[in-house]
């Protein structure tokens, strides 16, 4: 791996500022700062303080001076941190493609079939190539107290964790890449079920009963009604997810 730096003619890089992390056997973790004493020429560790956040700040943005970090943030966007992002997709009309994977001995529930429907609000998660699809009801920005759904679409788990297979994702939790993954998203083919809970949405026949009344035009809007929540609220979703839990 290499890393390339662009420095003003003039500029030259000393070592000035050190951090310590600590780490426990159970993943928690103590930062301190310290800086660079010199006796001669040899650079020698200074005190330490500890790492506050406001220090943590400073640290960010001094090493994003210059670069293009900046960004506007859209409506849509929930919650964003140093490396996951949160965003709602308002509920709308989208093009959606089945290629339903069945065993030999099993009937497909909608078979290969694709075509404009209308959407549940949605909201979405991304932490590194990690990316999570929930629903929910209304049309509304949601608030941290809103109930999440789990989201009608196969290719995706109880957890509401999204199966890439060999989709080529953006690989970054960035503002700028809003519509690329959600591109990504609807692009894909929804192949196979890969929900193991009781159920993931309600109404006889399931998914396919469900895809397949959208598809023929029975619901000009997305029957809320078939949306079963998964027991957590967008605030616990950007607590998970901050914390880098799956």
């Amino acid at each position: 791996m290499t890393f390339a730096l662009a420095l003003q003619d003039e500029s030259r890089l000393v070592l000035d500022t050190a951090i310590l992390i600590y780490k426990s056997a159970s993943a928690e973790a103590y930062a301190t700062k310290h800086t660079i004493t010199r006796t001669g020429q040899a650079p020698a560790l200074g005190a330490g303080k500890p790492l506050t956040r406001k220090a943590l700040g400073n640290i960010v943005a001094m090493l994003g001076k210059g670069a293009n970090t900046g960004s506007y943030l859209s409506p849509k966007i929930l919650s964003i941190g140093f490396d996951y992002m949160i965003w709602h997709e308002a509920p709308t009309q989208q093009n959606v493609f089945f290629k339903e994977r069945t065993a030999s001995t099993s009937t497909a529930s909608i078979g290969t079939r694709g075509g404009n429907a209308p959407q549940p609000g949605l909201v979405f998660a991304v932490r590194g190539n990690n990316w999570w699809v929930f629903s929910v009801k209304g049309a509304d920005r949601p608030t941290p107290t809103t109930e999440l759904c789990h989201s009608p679409y196969w290719n995706v788990n109880q957890s509401g964790a999204i199966c890439t297979g060999n989709v080529k994702t953006p690989g970054c939790a960035d503002p700028d890449s809003i519509e690329e993954w959600r591109r990504v998203f609807f692009a894909s083919n929804f192949t196979h079920s890969n929900f193991h809970g009781a159920k993931q949405v309600e109404g006889k026949g399931g998914m396919g009963a469900l895809w397949t009344d959208l598809l023929d035009g029975k619901y000009k809007k997305f029957p809320q009604k078939k949306l079963i929540p998964n027991g957590m609220t967008l605030s616990q979703l950007i607590q998970k997810t901050n914390s880098g839990g799956n």
